[in-house]
């Protein structure tokens, strides 16, 4: 069941399952009439279609390779303090996954700021806790050892801004205006491999992996969200007071 309230101060708060928050800033006033008797709809509509676009990603996620999305490959330095001697060498990371993408599910509220003959839609995505693996060899101090790195990244939020066009309520144009990682989460690390590791030479090559993730890999795992949100923007076919369908 889905209420609205009006606050003192003019904002409506639509309190659903996952809670839909509406500004309005130029004011309902400044549409045309037959927009104005839609406004409940429209907000109705923009709710069921941020359902429609979680479930989209989901689905194309694994179409378009982003679940399990390949990592690239990385040469990184490998700087580790020995008895006041610092050692440097070097460690390759390849065959790199992330997975469970499509855990995605919608953060908080979603905010709709009107304005003129248009909204933004504005919410953040998140991601529980997302696996990734590399396989890696690390060459320091004469020992080459290799194997497996693995682990997770928790609570990594994406914030997400959508333009709506409601020129025509027939058939409203949407377009990703802005996507960003806004909080990278935590990051575990596991070594597993034949040799045991020296603790010190470990925890060199968890430091490499965890600095890599936050500057390097964060970008591509951004770029690819953005790559499936696009796509599945595109393929939505919205219209107030119809329903939301994906086109071929």
């Amino acid at each position: 069941m889905k209420h609205t309230h009006r606050l003192a101060c003019g904002l409506d708060v639509k309190v659903t399952q996952s809670a839909l928050l509406v500004i309005d800033r130029s004011g309902i006033e400044s549409w045309p009439v037959i927009l104005r008797g839609l406004k409940p709809r429209t907000e109705a509509d923009f709710d069921d279609y941020l359902d429609s676009l979680l479930d989209g990603i989901r689905t194309y996620a694994s179409e378009m390779g982003l679940d399990p999305l390949p990592l690239p490959d990385y040469t990184e330095t490998l700087s580790i303090d020995l008895l006041l001697v610092n050692f440097q060498g070097e460690v390759d990371l390849k065959d790199g996954i992330l997975q469970d993408i499509v855990t995605v599910s919608r953060q908080g509220d979603a905010i709709i700021d009107y304005e003129d003959m248009g909204a933004t839609i504005t919410f953040d995505l998140g991601f529980d806790e997302l696996r990734y693996q590399y396989n890696f060899e690390a060459s320091i101090m004469g020992i080459g050892p290799s194997g497996l790195a693995h682990g997770t990244i928790t609570d990594l939020s994406v914030h997400v801004v959508i333009d709506a066009d409601l020129t025509n309520i027939t058939h409203v144009d949407l377009e990703l205006e802005d996507l960003k990682i806004i909080h990278t989460g935590s990051i575990s690390v596991l070594l597993e491999g034949p040799l045991e590791l020296l603790d010190i030479v470990a925890d060199g090559i968890s430091a490499v992996i965890t600095t890599l993730f936050k500057d390097e890999i964060m970008i591509v795992i951004e770029s690819e969200v953005r790559r499936v949100v696009e796509e599945v923007i595109a393929k939505l076919d919205f219209g107030v007071g119809g329903s939301t369908v994906a086109t071929s």
